[in-house]
């Protein structure tokens, strides 16, 4: 994952803030931590340290997969972190990145039987196939007599990990509990969208004459380089083709992860399937077919896109909300420091189709998207699950995602507080901040594995925050209100209700062929996207969505349908267990 990704997943973790959460007392939160290890029986041990860790005599050694990066850059942003662990906790772990997409990666990996003891970040229909294959170990047992932390941390959702057989082959990565302020993104530069004079666009139709009138008003940068309503991108290592244009209209319209849902039936139709559907590929068209759609959107990859929207490019965007946050106001208020003008910055709109009762773009997922397996390589398992469950610690994943404590670093422990620097405390620094740990002195969330990405609630946490999450830090007042006033200029008019989607979450086994369907079915969706919204006219486009829709529904969409139906009723189940 990269940096300005992991950066702005903070925002989506830590922005909706309310009161304090009791938390656990200092002397049961130490019993939590100290709970993680020691219990393997195995191996002698030199006693509890300072971050409830025990500290085995023999050095616990082990490796994991996770996923697209520079292995070199990796190695040597882990040095500050690697020897804190060894020193202090005598494990010495190895993370392996590649620098290829991550499902052929590990497609390969299946097919040479050429990988490490732990994996992470895999997609979940990604690590049923390692399952399907054996090549996961059952964790059933194993988080039953050595991992309290996980049971406790997970609660319920631990149930939505079990197979039909009631096993536990994989934990989520990157979970817990995220309520998104922003969502899905109907974004536009703030200052620019003022001088408009207009009232605050509340459908996707208003918001395409704010863009235009906006680039009509902008047509080039301070360099002369040509500004364009919206663009799209994808990371490193995937091709997307523009389907966070998609995904974030089919909020506006009220979709739940792509699917217009009967609450009375129980009925799942695709949106392909839906005449909202076809409102959706037309409206993106527009964009394409009048010349407010950057040339480039199927081929940015998020570098590319990020310098665009720096450069002051990009008017708005339709896609995932925290993009224009680290290409436009943190971008901006870096360079320009005590200069930056706050409302030189973007900001997110809830938007609503007509006749749509609510809109979907706040979601919370508690298990996430992602998964970590133990594979069949592990020498230990035991010692590997004791380890992970001290990350899924309060105080082991503060240590996993801020790095050690210590006075150079945002944190340190005093007098049994976590204390942030009086600079982390302050929105102008955050982005500053964050870079120093991870990259330039304390090699933070070098080795997360499953450590939460959601909210942080501890007694022993600043008493000036009133939660984390581990990618930042943010003052917040006890009502739940952001201080920093470009902050609440941005999401003013964010309304939308957060809605659960953790239980719309769908596995697809490994050894069930609707999972190739399924893989198939989304390959060919993102290809037919591309060739819909660059049509030249409305009637070829219309032409080819009608022949998209016909090729998805013979490759099994229906099926795809009925499946996701029959996902949820199963997930409601297994979570009341």
């Amino acid at each position: 994952m990269k940096k300005f990704a992991c950066s702005m997943l903070a925002l989506t973790m830590l922005v909706t803030a309310v009161g304090c959460s009791s938390g656990n007392n200092n002397k049961d939160s130490d019993k939590e931590a100290t709970a993680s290890s020691g219990n393997s029986g195995v191996a002698a041990t030199n006693g509890v340290n300072e971050y409830g860790w025990d500290v085995p005599t023999e050095t616990l050694k082990f490796s994991f997969y996770a996923g697209y990066d520079d292995q070199s850059e990796v190695d040597k942003l882990a040095v500050p972190m690697s020897q804190f662990y060894k020193e202090k906790f005598n494990v010495d772990i190895k993370k392996l990145v590649y620098s290829i997409d991550m499902n052929e990666k590990l497609n390969l990996m299946l097919a040479t039987s050429d990988y490490p003891e732990v994996i992470t970040n895999m997609d979940d229909a990604m690590a049923e196939k390692f399952i399907a294959q054996g090549r996961a170990i059952d964790l059933t047992d194993l988080i039953e007599k050595s991992a309290p932390n996980v049971k406790e941390k997970l609660g319920k959702y631990l149930n939505l990990m079990k197979n039909d057989e009631g096993k536990i082959y994989k934990l989520p990565a990157m979970w817990g509990e995220n309520p998104n302020v922003a969502g899905w993104d109907f974004g536009i530069r703030y200052d620019w969208w003022k001088e408009l004079g207009t009232p605050i666009y509340q459908t996707p139709e208003e918001y395409y004459q704010a863009l235009k009138q906006v680039m009509a008003n902008h047509p080039t940068n301070a360099q002369g380089q040509k500004i364009y309503a919206i663009s799209d991108n994808a990371n490193a290592g995937t091709n997307t083709q523009g389907a966070n244009l998609y995904n974030g209209m089919l909020s506006a319209y009220g979709f739940k992860n792509g699917f217009k849902v009967n609450d009375s039936t129980g009925e799942f139709t695709h949106w392909m399937n839906t005449p909202e559907g076809l409102e959706i590929a037309k409206y993106i068209n527009r964009f394409y077919r009048e010349g407010m759609m950057d040339p480039d959107f199927l081929t940015n990859k998020f570098e590319d896109w990020q310098t665009k929207v720096t450069n002051e490019r990009v008017i708005g965007n339709i896609g995932t909300w925290w993009q224009l946050w680290v290409g436009g106001q943190e971008a901006w208020a870096e360079q320009d420091k005590d200069k930056y003008n706050i409302e030189k910055r973007y900001m997110n709109v809830s938007v609503k189709a007509p006749g749509v009762e609510k809109s979907t773009e706040l979601s919370s997922n508690f298990i996430g998207n992602y998964r970590m397996i133990i594979t069949d390589k592990a020498k230990d398992p035991q010692k590997i699950i004791e380890w992970l469950n001290w990350e899924v610690s309060t105080l082991g994943t503060m240590i996993t995602g801020y790095g050690k404590p210590d006075p150079e670093n945002v944190w340190d422990i005093k007098d049994g507080k976590w204390i942030f620097k009086d600079s982390a405390m302050d929105y102008a620094n955050k982005n500053t901040n964050f870079h120093d740990v991870r990259e330039k002195k304390f090699g933070a969330q070098s080795f997360m594995m499953v450590a939460p990405g959601g909210w942080i609630k501890d007694d022993r946490l600043d008493p000036r925050v009133t939660r984390v999450s581990v990618y930042d830090m943010w003052p917040v007042t006890e009502e739940g209100k952001f201080l920093d006033a470009g902050v609440n200029l941005s999401w003013e008019n964010v309304k939308g209700e957060s809605w659960d989607s953790t239980l719309y979450t769908v596995t697809y086994k490994g050894d069930d062929p609707i999972s190739n369907t399924n893989a198939t079915i989304k390959d060919t969706l993102i290809s037919e996207w591309a060739k819909m919204i660059t049509s030249k006219t409305e009637e070829d486009l219309v032409s080819k969505f009608n022949s998209a829709k016909d090729k998805l529904n013979k490759l099994g969409l229906h099926d795809i349908e009925k499946y996701s139906a029959e996902a949820y009723k199963s997930n409601v189940e297994k979570f009341n267990q």
